[in-house]
């Protein structure tokens, strides 16, 4: 039988003032579990006027799984709506635009996580 175990993460990172800035999971996936994230969100905690999406981190680039929201100073308006699914190699991520030198960004990653076998088929 499959064990299962639940996730959690909180999530700060300063801003260097990059055009894109990523905030993303430093967790990976443990080989032989899958990751369910059932809820994200992500915010400016110092200004206003960044907008921010939702998606993957693989293989040194970020794939979006959810639109861009533009975000209220300290408010969380950047939450998934659909739980997202990653694998061994795969990190959740907000991508931040137009976050200034030094804001720091805050988020949180909830969910859980399966262990699997892989099935082989013989026929």
């Amino acid at each position: 039988m499959a064990k299962r175990k639940l996730y959690s993460e909180p999530l700060r990172k300063v801003s260097d003032n990059a055009s894109l800035f990523l905030v993303k999971s430093e967790r990976p996936v443990d080989p032989g579990w899958i990751r369910y994230v059932t809820f994200g969100s992500c915010y400016d905690d110092t200004d206003t006027g960044t907008s921010i999406e939702f998606g993957m981190w693989k293989n040194g680039a970020f794939i979006s799984m959810e639109g861009t929201a533009t975000l209220t100073k300290s408010i969380p308006k950047m939450t998934t709506q659909a739980t997202h699914v990653f694998r061994t190699g795969e990190l959740p991520a907000f991508r931040v635009i137009g976050a200034d030198a030094s804001d720091v960004l805050l988020g949180f990653l909830e969910g859980y996580e399966t262990e699997y076998e892989e099935v082989v088929t013989v026929g």
